[in-house]
């Protein structure tokens, strides 16, 4: 049995692969099952300004509030940093009481 990742390379190597439809079908339906997102929902991020909360939700949707890109929002919750303007971003899984200490600011 071959692995779907040999069988792909396979495909991709052939040297009709850019003529024959039969090949590029089924390279397509091999690469669409190996590269396919994971249906993993995204954690949420809390920024916070002065130990007040400020935003929370994915990095995707603060991208889109913020000239920053979700990658870059990604890496400073996974190392809990501070940007140039003091807001800190982290992941949201501290405990309940932290987060009413740090209800959400009116800005």
């Amino acid at each position: 049995m071959v692995k779907d990742s040999e069988r792909f390379r396979f495909l991709m190597a052939h040297p009709n692969y850019w003529t024959d439809e039969e090949i590029r079908k089924e390279a397509d339906e091999i690469g669409k099952r190996m590269f396919k997102g994971r249906d993993v929902p995204e954690k949420t991020v809390v920024v916070t300004l002065k130990g007040r909360i400020v935003l929370r939700g994915t990095a995707k949707e603060i991208a889109q509030r913020s000239t920053m890109e979700a990658s870059t929002i990604r890496h400073y919750a996974s190392l809990e940093k501070v940007d140039r303007f003091g807001k800190m971003y982290k992941y949201e899984n501290c405990d309940e009481d932290e987060l009413e200490e740090m209800s959400v600011a009116n800005v």
